[in-house]
């Protein structure tokens, strides 16, 4: 089992179908705390995958942890990745 947490707009999201908002909650860093008790937490930057926006600082503070951290959405080019 590997945890995720999807973005949107800087909050931790659940979307119907992958579209429609279901829940939105702002504790991001808490869930992360949370999560990590299962090892790696997988971070979907879903507005950069739609191509509305980006939550590149957020994920940097929250690779700012030490937790581990995989990094998906919106990547289009692996020599110039958003994150860095």
């Amino acid at each position: 089992i590997i945890p995720s947490i999807d973005l949107s707009d800087g909050q931790a999201v659940q979307w119907r179908q992958g579209r429609d908002p279901v829940l939105a909650r702002g504790d991001v860093f808490e869930l992360l705390e949370r999560f990590r008790l299962y090892g790696e937490v997988a971070v979907i930057d879903l507005d950069a995958a739609t191509g509305a926006g980006s939550n590149a600082d957020l994920i940097r503070e929250l690779l700012a942890t030490g937790a581990p951290i995989r990094v998906g959405g919106g990547i289009r080019d692996l020599n110039k990745p958003e994150i860095g």
